[in-house]
C-alpha cells in the first residue's frame, strides 16, 4: 500500500494536483511515520497546497486512531520508535546506515530475533544521527532549480531520504525506488547529453541491478566484508546522487516541451479506462 500510495503522489504531482499528493502521502504517513518529514519538506519548498492537504490528511487519521486504540497506545509508541532508533537492528535486510554499522562493528551472527534487539552501541548510534542529518539536509535544505524535472526529481529525492536516513529500512521498504528508476530513465533518454554520457548510464544500470536483486548469500560473507550486504542501500545512494544532479538542473537544460505532464495524464487516462472496464465486467457478471 505504501508503494501505491507513493506511485500515486508522484502521478498527482506531475499532474500539478498537489493536494491530491499531499492527501496521498499523509496516508502513507499513517503507515510510515518518517514520512511526515515531507510536511516540513512542503513548507521550505512553499508547496502550500500540498503541505495543507498532508498535515490536514495526517491529522484526521491521527484523531481517528487515538479514538479507535486510545492516547495511551500512542505514548507508547513513541516510546517504541525512541527505542528502535537507539538500538537499531543488524539483520541484514535491514539496508540503512545503522545496520551496516552493526554488521561492521558487532560481533555476529546478525540475525533476526523477534525477541531482542542488538544493544546499543555508541559508534554505531553517533554514525546513524550523523549520516541521518546530512541526509535530510540534503533533502530539505539545498535549493533546487526550476522546471518540471527539477521539480521531480526534488519530490523522489526527498522520498527516498526518508526512507534511506531511518534507523531500520526494510528492503521493501525501498519499493519507492521504482517510479525514481522510472523518472530518471526518462530524463536520460530524453537528454541528447546523457546518452553519450556512459559512467552515468552504467552507474544507473548498476543501482538498478542491486536494487532489483535478491541477494541472499551476501549474508554468509565475514564481517570485514559486511558492507556489500547493504547492496541495496548503496544502490539508493547511487539513485539520490543522480536525482540531486536533477534536482539542480535549471528549466533552461529541459526539452523545450517537457513531456511529464502528458505521460502522467495517460497514465491516470489509462487507470480510469481499466476502472471504468473492470466495472462492467462486474456489473455485466452480477447481471447474468
Amino acid at each position: 500500500w505504501i508503494n501505491l500510495l507513493f506511485v500515486g503522489a508522484v502521478i498527482a504531482w506531475l499532474c500539478d494536483r498537489r493536494s491530491l499528493a499531499g492527501i496521498l502521502i499523509g496516508l502513507v504517513c499513517l503507515m510510515k511515520p518518517q514520512f511526515g518529514l515531507f510536511l516540513v519538506w512542503g513548507l521550505f519548498r512553499r508547496e502550500w497546497r500540498f503541505a495543507i492537504a498532508l498535515a490536514l490528511t495526517g491529522l484526521a487519521g491521527l484523531l481517528l486512531s487515538i479514538a479507535l486504540y486510545g492516547f495511551e497506545n500512542h505514548l507508547a509508541y513513541l516510546q517504541v520508535l525512541s527505542y528502535l532508533s537507539q538500538h537499531g537492528e543488524a539483520f541484514w535486510p535491514n539496508q540503512s546506515v545503522n545496520g551496516l554499522m552493526h554488521r561492521l562493528v558487532t560481533e555476529g551472527p546478525h540475525d533476526f530475533h523477534a525477541e531482542s534487539f542488538p544493544a546499543a552501541n555508541v559508534i554505531v548510534t553517533l554514525t546513524t544521527m550523523v549520516t541521518s542529518a546530512a541526509l535530510m539536509a540534503l533533502a530539505l535544505f539545498f535549493r533546487r532549480g526550476e522546471g518540471e524535472n527539477a521539480r521531480l526529481a526534488d519530490f523522489l529525492l526527498a522520498g527516498v531520504v526518508f526512507t534511506a536516513a531511518s534507523p531500520i529500512a526494510w528492503e521493501h521498504h525501498y519499493g519507492i525506488l521504482a517510479p525514481a528508476f522510472v523518472a530518471l530513465a526518462l530524463m536520460f533518454a530524453s537528454t541528447p547529453a546523457y546518452r553519450a554520457h556512459i559512467p552515468v548510464i552504467a552507474g544507473f544500470a548498476v543501482a538498478f541491478f542491486f536494487a532489483s536483486s535478491y541477494l541472499p548469500y551476501f549474508r554468509y560473507v565475514p564481517s570485514l566484508f559486511s558492507p556489500v550486504q547493504s547492496y541495496l542501500f548503496f544502490a539508493a545512494l547511487g539513485i539520490l546522487a543522480m536525482l540531486r544532479f536533477q534536482a539542480v538542473h535549471s528549466a533552461s537544460q529541459e526539452q523545450a516541451a517537457s513531456p511529464w505532464r502528458t505521460h502522467a495524464q495517460t497514465v491516470v487516462s489509462l487507470v480510469r479506462r481499466g476502472v471504468t472496464r473492470v466495472t462492467r465486467w462486474v456489473s455485466a457478471d452480477r447481471s447474468n
